[in-house]
């Protein structure tokens, strides 16, 4: 599963958690060392997250590199 989340740059997950919702996240990397920090994700409802998911991950994404660049990890 992880070389799965490092190639497609995301981690996607529906229903584990709770019937009916599901989730995406992506990772926030150190500046200083280039390891995984932290992760930001967006949570929602199953249908409408799988229905958007390609149109949701790079603004994701967008918004955890802007996160990194500013608090400077």
């Amino acid at each position: 599963e992880f070389d799965k989340i490092r190639k497609e740059g995301f981690s996607y997950e529906n229903g584990e958690l709770f019937e009916g919702v599901a989730a995406i996240s992506v990772p926030i990397y150190s500046s200083q060392d280039n390891h995984l920090f932290a992760t930001l994700s967006l949570t929602g409802m199953s249908v409408t997250i799988a229905r958007r998911k390609k149109e949701i991950y790079p603004k994701l994404a967008e918004v955890a590199r802007r996160l990194q660049q500013t608090i400077d990890f």
